[in-house]
């Protein structure tokens, strides 16, 4: 006990480094813990749970596209999903009227089965080709409660 006591008395500002430096660990960890609570949870938590059942696959997007592309006003068409949102990015030719533009939206509601657009939420981004005609770009939304689109109001 004595050689114990004579080692810290001899190392004393090494054993204080040390006990700081571990309590700094301890309150570092401590900090991240109250700061950070769901580091390594699930981005969604729960809100797919389920989405399994109603899978949209890459094959229907690119089917979708398709039938997008369809329209003779269209030049570009891209679906993507997030999560639980199925977002569709839409170029048209220039002087496309805004009403036909948003009558695209139909098409995807359409080509869904019920289960699944009672399940996503979709979005559609409309742009024309010229970036300064008015009433573009056009944003549509539709909640998976709601049975139609709503639009932005680009002025």
């Amino acid at each position: 006990m004595e050689k114990l006591k004579k080692i810290l008395k001899n190392n004393r500002y090494t054993v204080i480094a040390v006990a700081l430096f571990v309590v700094l660990v301890v309150i570092g960890l401590i900090l991240s813990k109250s700061l950070f609570p769901n580091s390594g949870a699930p981005v969604y938590g729960n809100r797919l749970d389920g989405i399994e059942e109603v899978k949209i696959s890459d094959e229907n997007l690119k089917e979708l596209e398709s039938k997008i592309k369809e329209k003779e006003f269209v030049t570009e068409a891209n679906a993507t999903i997030k999560g639980k949102i199925v977002n569709v990015i839409v170029t048209v030719k220039k002087e496309t009227n805004a009403n036909d533009a948003k009558a695209l939206s139909s098409i995807m509601t359409d080509y869904f089965p019920k289960e699944q657009t009672d399940y996503y939420d979709f979005q559609i981004f409309i742009k024309n080709e010229d970036g300064e005609q008015g009433g573009y770009p056009i944003i549509g939304y539709k909640n998976n409660g709601s049975s139609a689109f709503s639009y932005s109001n680009a002025k």
